[in-house]
């Protein structure tokens, strides 16, 4: 759920795998639906951010692949864009805007989180690993911005919290384990 201008929008995997959103103007009367992707394209809660006069989303598509979407807010017009492929996530995908790019991750088919990231207008996607381990994240991933960092949280193995974090434009992620095993269930 966002906030674009005075109106709220709600993202949501709707009838038969769509994704949809609704809005309406704060204080005003009823919802408007709109869908963003027809049935047989959506597996996940989608998420969704504002970014300039536009709506973003991002959701987990057929077999494991990521998909984002973008539309002028109002607009009936929607464009998507394939992020990953095949197999290629296992979880809800968590988004953020970072300046002039757009990050999501989410949880890898290797049970690792994977981050992506495009700059506005390019329909160029950059994966990274944020960890080299398989099997080290058990749930769909948090994401945030942080001054000039961005952080990944999630699940990691035997039930443990774990954090991942990167200065923006460096080469590399740090691992802390915030939580030990058996404090996440």
């Amino acid at each position: 759920m966002v906030l674009q201008g005075s109106d709220v929008v709600i993202a949501v995997e709707g009838p038969d795998n769509s994704l949809d959103y609704y809005w309406k103007q704060t204080g005003t009367g009823g919802w408007t639906p709109e869908i963003v992707s027809e049935s047989g394209t959506t597996y996940s809660a989608p998420s969704v951010i504002v970014d300039g006069s536009d709506l973003d989303f991002a959701a987990q598509g057929v077999y494991g692949s990521l998909w984002f979407y973008y539309a002028a807010f109002g607009s009936e017009l929607i464009y998507e864009e394939q992020v990953a492929g095949l197999l290629s996530i296992e979880s809800a995908p968590a988004m953020i805007l970072q300046g002039n790019d757009v990050d999501i991750v989410a949880q890898g088919a290797d049970n690792a989180p994977q981050f992506y990231w495009s700059v506005n207008g390019s329909q160029t996607w950059n994966p990274e690993t944020v960890t080299p381990t398989d099997n080290s994240t058990f749930s769909p991933s948090a994401l945030l911005q942080v001054g000039s960092s961005v952080d990944v949280s999630a699940a990691g193995q035997d039930g443990s919290l774990m954090f991942y974090s990167k200065v923006i434009g460096s080469g590399g992620w740090s691992a802390d384990e915030v939580a030990p095993d058996g404090s996440v269930g």
